[in-house]
């Protein structure tokens, strides 16, 4: 028997001594080939099936059949992957990887199987279980590097190691895979290569380098958008990103160009999607600070109803979009069409119990509600509700955040208004301090 190669590491390989029955060489070799056609076609059912008959005469061969009982293990592991069954397909690259082990050692075909196991786990989301099999593949590939068949199995390791490690948060370890992969990622698949950019950009962004990073995420996008068919969650990830990076650089128009890019995408591909609105939601608040009401608020009404659909009417998010629908109308200078939203989003946010955005939340919509009362000099009820606000958030973000200042103004300008000028001091001092704070002063 022979083992046929997959490029996609579909199946291991190897040339070993044949099982001795001819009848079943061929046998194998005809139901091998064709599963490996089948699911390389997307016709998962019937490589399955066509995996299992090469399995089964596999296990019935004489001679050295362990590395084509591997071979047919895989090809029935991804096809039974493929359809959704994970936890059973790691199950079977497990045993798949200890007969090529016992029989083979450091093998190509060892470290296939290996790669392809901690892919398995990875999906499984236990990338720290996928650690382990990952290193086994780069052991072998180290060892075999005068090996050039063996480069892309290598890239394809460090690429999965600082995936992993990226995930699980070992951005030290991460960094170290990566920079080991830079002199091989062109042995990559472009998804591959695009994946590695965008860690190199992201660790930049943790570092502090902006322009690192920037041109990272778009060496990343360039590579997406050479792959084929619908904008894949990928680009979506990455351009994301992109604009957050640009939109905290003041970058606001090359962030917009992107966020605009993101929602066309979307729209066309991931109608209904949480990103989407969350896209609309930034260019609204990109819209407003440019004071284009008008385009706020119709960004503002494409995103509520995908939120309340898919995370429903009581949720974080969509109190996030009812909240930024009321400043849209409060900037607009319609306070009275605010009122009704502040108190919408007032209200979810106080069934989310202490999360820190809620409680800023609550005092967000408070602060607006009681500035209405205020501006109407009905001081008696707007007091409670500016302190109530100013305590929320104080819990939410400690006492000496910035977010504090303008409840602290008000506060000051409430007292004022009284002539309670002790009191008005008091917050007046506060504000002063947190501007102080902020500018970087001692």
């Amino acid at each position: 028997m022979r083992c046929l190669l997959s490029s996609c590491l579909l199946l291991a390989c190897m040339s070993v001594a044949a099982p001795v029955r001819a009848a079943s060489e061929a046998d194998w070799e005809v139901s091998y080939g064709s599963a490996v056609r089948q699911y390389a076609a997307g016709n998962y059912v019937q490589a399955e099936q066509e995996a299992r008959r090469a399995l089964a005469l596999a296990r019935v061969a004489g001679g050295r059949k362990e590395p084509f009982v591997a071979s047919s293990l895989n090809a029935l592991a991804l096809a039974q992957q493929a359809q959704g069954r994970g936890e059973e397909a790691a199950g079977l690259l497990r045993q798949a990887l200890a007969l090529s082990e016992q029989a083979l050692g450091a093998h190509p075909n060892t470290a296939t199987l290996a790669l392809n196991l901690g892919k398995a786990l990875d999906v499984l989301g236990r990338a720290d279980a996928a650690l382990v099999p990952y290193e086994r593949a780069l052991a072998i590939a180290d060892a075999r590097q005068d090996d050039e068949a063996m480069l892309p199995l290598r890239a394809q390791a460090l690429s999965a190691l600082a995936r992993a490690h990226a995930g699980l948060g070992h951005a030290d370890e991460a960094r170290a895979y990566d920079r080991r992969l830079d002199a091989d990622a062109v042995a990559l698949p472009l998804a591959d290569q695009a994946d590695a950019l965008e860690r190199r950009a992201r660790a930049s962004v943790a570092s502090g380098n902006a322009a690192a990073a920037r041109g990272a995420f778009e060496q990343a996008l360039a590579l997406r958008g050479q792959t084929p068919g619908p904008v894949s969650h990928a680009w979506t990830r990455t351009a994301i990103a992109l604009a957050d990076l640009l939109d905290g650089q003041g970058l606001h128009e090359p962030s917009a160009t992107w966020r605009r890019r993101i929602v066309e995408h979307l729209e066309r591909d991931d109608p209904h999607s949480l990103a989407l609105a969350a896209q609309l939601n930034e260019l609204a608040m990109g819209e407003l600070a440019r004071k284009a009401y008008g385009p706020a608020r119709e960004l503002l009404a494409r995103a509520l109803p995908i939120v309340e659909a898919r995370t429903g009417p009581g949720s974080l998010d969509t109190a996030r979009v009812v909240a930024n629908q009321a400043l849209v109308l409060e900037a607009q200078g319609d306070p009275g069409q605010a009122q009704p939203l502040h108190a919408r989003a007032l209200e979810i946010y106080r069934e989310q119990g202490e999360v820190p955005e809620a409680l800023l939340g609550q005092a967000r919509a408070l602060n607006y509600l009681a500035a209405h009362v205020y501006r109407q000099r009905r001081f008696g009820q707007a007091e409670p509700m500016f302190l109530e606000a100013l305590g929320l958030a104080d819990r939410a973000v400690g006492s000496e955040d910035v977010r504090l200042l303008p409840l602290l103004l008000n506060l000051e300008a409430l007292y004022r208004s009284q002539g309670r000028m002790a009191e008005a001091g008091r917050y007046g001092e506060r504000a002063a301090r947190l501007r102080s704070l902020a500018q970087g002063e001692p």
